[in-house]
């Protein structure tokens, strides 16, 4: 019933070799997987240090674009403005007052005219925005 050391069945010396030769190849190629999952997770993580360090770089710079652009926009209304101030001073001086009513007409009108177009574009801007997110 019970197999003794003697009943066992004997396998050949080549075999045994050649199990030991599989085995070891398959360690070498075990081995060489996992250095070349190292090496893509190396890779991955430089690849997303860099994309990262670029993607802070143009949010820095669109911030800095947007804070110029709002500079920008507040030098020519307050250049508006100041034209606007000349003009009606040199017509109150002239005496020209119904040409100071049409020029604050004018700028009324115009005003809201700016003002409805930049709320338009600032929806449409958003609306984009979020339909590419």
């Amino acid at each position: 019933m019970f197999l003794s050391f003697k009943t066992r069945p004997k396998y050949p010396a080549e075999l045994i070799q050649q199990f030991l030769d599989n085995q070891s190849k398959e360690l070498e190629l075990k081995s060489q997987e996992l250095e070349l999952a190292k090496q893509r997770d190396t890779n991955n993580f430089e690849y997303s240090k860099i994309a990262t360090d670029a993607q802070l770089k143009d949010l820095t710079d669109e911030r800095k674009h947007q804070r110029e652009m709002w500079s920008n926009s507040m030098k020519v209304v307050l250049a508006c403005i100041l034209a606007l101030t000349v003009i009606v001073c040199l017509a109150l001086y002239v005496g020209r007052e119904q040409f100071i009513l049409e020029i604050i007409r004018v700028a009324f009108y115009g005003g809201c005219g700016a003002i409805a177009g930049s709320s338009y574009q600032k929806s449409k801007r958003q609306e984009s925005k979020n339909n590419v997110e």
